[in-house]
């Protein structure tokens, strides 16, 4: 998740849509835990882009397509490091003693929420809401067939072993 923080409430609002339409995670809900905050600052002539410590600026007037570039640019700069792998979840990407995987949408939503909740560990129940919020028959089951193949994709294509627990219906990383 990316949280959006901008000087102009109908840009913010009109990017967000913009990027769920892409399929890039992005809120301007601070109390949702996020890997990264993305700034983008109206200056009237130009908005400014900043994420990780670099900025850009981008001449009105711009495409979306131009922004969304900037957007992917400054996001593929973004590493979180789990034990010793190197994880982007913009990217889909885990790296591991120089190999690197690139992970389907369910596996890297898995894994992004395994990572931003890995502290207080993450509800089975709260991570099915957030794979299929539409699932009107919920089968908790479900989240265990991708927690392993999760676990055995990594195992098999980068030799990264995932430790997780899982007590009273709450995934814990270890």
């Amino acid at each position: 998740m990316l949280l959006v923080k901008t000087n102009d409430q109908f840009l913010s609002e009109k990017l967000i849509d913009l990027c769920n339409q892409k399929n890039l995670q992005i809120s301007n809900d601070s109390n949702i835990k996020h890997h990264a905050v993305l700034n983008i600052q109206n200056n009237n002539s130009y908005i400014e882009v900043s994420c990780s410590g670099n900025t850009n600026k981008l001449n009105y007037p711009f495409s979306f397509n131009q922004l969304l570039s900037l957007i992917v640019l400054h996001t593929s700069e973004i590493f979180i490091q789990y034990q010793e792998l190197r994880y982007n979840p913009f990217q889909h990407l885990v790296i591991f003693n120089k190999k690197k995987l690139q992970l389907g949408s369910i596996h890297n939503l898995i894994f992004s929420n395994l990572i931003l909740f890995q502290k207080e560990g993450l509800l089975k129940n709260q991570l099915y809401n957030i794979l299929w919020p539409n699932d009107k028959n919920i089968q908790i089951n479900k989240i265990d067939t991708h927690l392993t193949n999760l676990k055995n994709i990594l195992s098999d294509k980068i030799n990264f072993k995932l430790s997780y627990t899982t007590i009273k219906g709450k995934i814990n990383l270890f």
